[in-house]
């Protein structure tokens, strides 16, 4: 979230958390790649108006989606737009899903994940830069609101208890897509093409 030159950021720290996302559509598939940030929700935004108006507008749409996670406030503005339009969504998650891509990834209505797929959930963190007091305690509050509010809704959209979304969130959990299967973050295991 943006706010005064602060962010809070629930992307991993690493080499690649500077990394931009690249947001793109291939008939009615939006591939959503990279570090989720502001300009990602209006690229994001604009291909899904693309997909949702005129022909084919109300047919099920499919989003393949691979990021470390990103800025919380964008995270939760795909969110809410998925989770509010008529369309069934198909979500596949390659590579990694974590932090707040992990909870965009929840928004699909079918749950596909690939076999070597990582999926994280985590709390926040707050950057406070050079700021009064009274902002960094505000900030503070802000981060505890969106841990609430990512918990919450990974705990709804997956059946398990808020308590078990609690533990793994605060151990910063990474589980592969059986472990996905298992927890109800899932729905199934894509398939290789040699398989049945």
């Amino acid at each position: 979230m943006k706010n005064s030159g602060i962010y809070v950021n629930m992307a991993q720290k690493g080499p690649d958390s500077n990394q931009s996302s690249t947001v793109t559509t291939v008939g009615r598939t939006i591939i959503l790649m990279g570090t989720i940030s502001e300009g990602t929700v209006g690229d994001f935004f604009e291909h899904l108006e693309n997909l949702t108006k005129g022909k084919g507008g109300r047919a099920p749409i499919k989003i393949k989606i691979c990021s470390g996670g990103g800025d919380v406030s964008p995270g939760f503005a795909i969110y809410d737009i998925l989770r509010s339009i008529p369309n069934e969504i198909i979500m596949e998650g390659y590579g990694e899903v974590s932090s707040i891509a992990a909870l965009i990834y929840l928004a699909g209505d079918i749950r596909l994940i690939s076999k070597e797929c990582r999926w994280m959930a985590h709390r926040g963190d707050v950057d406070f830069g050079k700021n009064e007091l009274g902002t960094m305690i505000n900030l503070v509050k802000e981060a505890e609101y969106n841990d609430i509010r990512y918990v919450t809704i990974i705990a709804e959209r997956t059946g398990q208890p808020l308590i078990v979304i609690q533990k793994m969130v605060q151990n910063e959990t990474f589980i592969d897509a059986q472990q996905c299967i298992n927890l109800g973050i899932a729905h199934h295991i894509i398939k290789d093409k040699n398989e049945d």
